[in-house]
């Protein structure tokens, strides 16, 4: 009798523990999605402001060639 007693006991500590493990464990894989999600948004948003860049980028190498034409005209 007194070791069914103690197997309940430690039946129910280790019922407890799962349990606690498996939220944790459902947390971890919550939180991992919602990462994932944040991530997926961040490299959309990335691409765009890539787009942007190469945009500007462009812009400022045809101003630096006007401006190196009008400085050698000024300098000649």
């Amino acid at each position: 009798m007194e070791l069914i007693k103690l197997y309940k006991v430690m039946l129910s500590k280790k019922e407890g523990q799962l349990i606690i493990d498996k939220e944790k464990y459902e947390s971890g894989v919550l939180k991992l999605t919602e990462t994932g999600e944040i991530v997926s948004k961040l490299e959309e948003e990335l691409k765009v402001f890539a787009v942007e860049v190469e945009a500007k980028k462009k812009s400022a190498d045809e101003q630096a060639e006007i401006v190196g034409a009008e400085k050698s005209k000024v300098e000649a």
